[in-house]
């Protein structure tokens, strides 16, 4: 599979997943939108996105079209339970650090009023409107708002929720994801230690939020 991001006249970034075949190109996925401009995406942070994203629907090569560290190839391999999964360019990744925000995830506005319990650090909530009912971004006080159509693909992957915040970390100056209760219930234990160490291989600390996992 290969991965190619744009930045659209409609003001979205857009991740579109093609497959090479015989006849020539397949797109068979969704693309996924995002509004506003993500620049300066790495290839660690868009492999481990797409991991997530997308899961066990990614064929035996993830080509994102930037250098990835082996660290995070082989994260994603052991997370999707494909350690011969070919990820990436291997040359050398400089890695970026961030100043320590946490990422907290909301399901609805209302909801974003809560700092998701971990009140001695600071932290930012990013609540995903449907691309279909809201457009556009806004980013006030601690809460980021955006529509995005990342629902369609967390109908099958339910680590799904977790691929934008990974996307906006850096531009969130975050080093921490707290992972919504919902996703770390529907994980069998082996599944969190995995999406764990997918997390910490591309420098974002995870803290399940019912207490469960690596912190």
């Amino acid at each position: 599979m290969r991965i190619e991001a744009a930045y659209a006249p409609s003001g979205e970034t857009v991740l579109t997943f093609v497959e090479d075949v015989l006849a020539g190109e397949l797109r068979r996925h969704t693309p996924l939108r995002i509004a506003g401009h993500l620049p300066g995406m790495t290839g660690d942070r868009l492999a481990v996105a797409v991991a997530l994203l997308l899961g066990s629907q990614i064929g035996d090569r993830l080509d994102v079209g930037r250098p990835v560290s082996r660290r995070v190839a082989a994260a994603i391999g052991l997370y999707l339970g494909r350690r011969s999964l070919w990820v990436g360019k291997d040359e050398p990744v400089s890695y970026v650090h961030s100043a320590g925000m946490d990422l907290c995830i909301a399901d609805q506005v209302d909801a974003a009023r809560v700092m998701g319990g971990i009140p001695e650090r600071r932290s930012m909530t990013v609540v995903e409107l449907p691309s279909h009912e809201a457009m556009g971004s806004l980013l006030t006080g601690g809460n980021w708002l955006l529509s995005t159509n990342s629902w369609v693909h967390a109908m099958a992957e339910p680590a799904a929720r977790l691929a934008v915040p990974v996307l906006l970390a850096h531009h969130a100056s975050a080093s921490r994801v707290v992972i919504p209760h919902q996703v770390g219930a529907a994980l069998a234990p082996e599944q969190r230690q995995a999406l764990s160490q997918l997390l910490l291989a591309t420098d974002l600390s995870p803290s399940w939020q019912d207490g469960g996992g690596d912190r």
